[in-house]
């Protein structure tokens, strides 16, 4: 029998073969993948959020505006308060 489907549609399918076997791996999990790449830029965006910030909005309260504060002042260490305790004890 000398029956060939060669040039016929379809004989040679662009899509077969193991050159796409990747493109079937990533559409199987691809929400995997997009979950992950969404932990990793979240997790980037929240480490560099103020970097290089010079001033922070104080929130408004009652009796107070809302104010800026420049970022030096607001992470300086606070002065030390003298409180009037007794001396310790020798005993």
């Amino acid at each position: 029998d000398e029956r060939s489907t060669e040039g016929f549609p379809g004989s040679d399918d662009f899509w077969e073969g193991e050159k796409w076997e990747w493109l079937g791996f990533v559409t199987q999990y691809y929400y995997i993948f997009i979950v992950l790449v969404t932990a990793a830029v979240g997790g980037y965006a929240s480490n560099t959020y103020n970097d290089g910030a010079t001033q922070f909005v104080e929130s408004a309260k009652e009796d107070k505006p809302l104010t800026i504060v420049d970022a030096k002042d607001l992470f300086a260490a606070p002065a030390p308060a003298s409180v009037d305790a007794p001396p310790p004890s020798a005993e």
